[in-house]
């Protein structure tokens, strides 16, 4: 029978199974980092299309990551990774609102951009048993928001923006990581005394 309590000792055995699923994080961070150079080297309306193209981008380089990172995020065996689909199903659900504010309401695509794989952190936390993905929205959110109030260039609020949200998608590794530590360590038999 399943209770709260085997369910999260599964979502911790899947996190660290699967190494917190590095390679999403590592993928979103180099994806979110070139978009915010090229946005300061194209011309904004060829690079609005690179972004959107570049965003789907981070999915494919993640499972190309599994592998050199360790990370078998996709492959690891748990009923619990069968949320992934429906959580990059939500995470897409953005692009009809995005194309629609590219022809409608331009200056209001940076909000756009900076949240729109955002959804998908809380479930991948909550399927980790972690409050890293928490942490990467309370950082993302109000960061996107701030940029596109106070920067009123949308070239110039993108490629601050994603430049931001590559920062927080490294923090975002970097605590999975040590958070994934932490639990290996916990579980590991205590040393005996020598």
């Amino acid at each position: 029978m399943l209770t709260a309590e085997t369910l999260n000792a599964e979502r911790i055995r899947l996190q660290v199974a699967a190494n917190a699923g590095l390679p999403m994080p590592v993928a979103g961070m180099l994806i979110w980092a070139a978009l915010g150079a090229a946005a300061f080297m194209m011309e904004y309306r060829d690079w609005v299309f690179a972004a959107c193209f570049g965003l789907g981008m981070i999915f494919p380089l993640a499972l190309l990551l599994q592998k050199p990172l360790a990370a078998p995020f996709m492959s690891t065996k748990s009923t619990l990774n069968s949320i992934l689909a429906p959580a990059i199903i939500t995470a897409n659900l953005h692009w009809p609102v995005t194309l629609m504010i590219i022809q409608q309401a331009p200056d209001l695509f940076p909000v756009a951009f900076g949240l729109s794989t955002a959804p998908m952190w809380a479930i991948v936390g909550w399927q980790y048993k972690s409050n890293v993905g928490y942490l990467h929205l309370a950082l993302r959110v109000p960061l996107v928001m701030a940029a596109s109030i106070m920067i009123p260039d949308p070239a110039r609020a993108c490629g601050v923006i994603a430049l931001a949200v590559a920062a927080i998608y490294l923090v975002s590794a970097l605590a999975y990581a040590a958070e994934v530590a932490a639990r290996r360590r916990a579980a590991a038999p205590a040393a005996a005394p020598s």
